[in-house]
């Protein structure tokens, strides 16, 4: 491998490639840190759940319940807690 000098004198747009790849990276660092902030500013989430998404998320798990409950032998017993509920609302 040729080192970096016999590189530059042979080829001097080598110098020039490599200047340029510093600053596309340095760039590309620029652009991922202002992305970053500004997904701090929006308050954006990487993966965590919020509360919104936690209450949708317990709402289904419960609709999916009632289904279930409906569709096998605990029905009445589901089918009971409703109607007291109702009477008591």
């Amino acid at each position: 491998m040729m080192s970096k000098k016999a590189l530059t004198k042979n080829y001097p747009s080598f110098e020039k490639r490599e200047k340029l790849n510093r600053i596309r990276m340095r760039l590309v660092e620029i652009d991922r840190k202002r992305l970053r902030e500004e997904a701090k500013k929006e308050n954006i989430s990487d993966g965590d759940m919020s509360n919104s998404d936690f209450a949708i998320w317990v709402f289904i798990s419960f609709v999916l319940i009632i289904f279930v409950l409906r569709s096998e032998q605990w029905g009445s017993a589901f089918n009971f807690i409703v109607q007291s509920l109702k009477s008591n609302f």
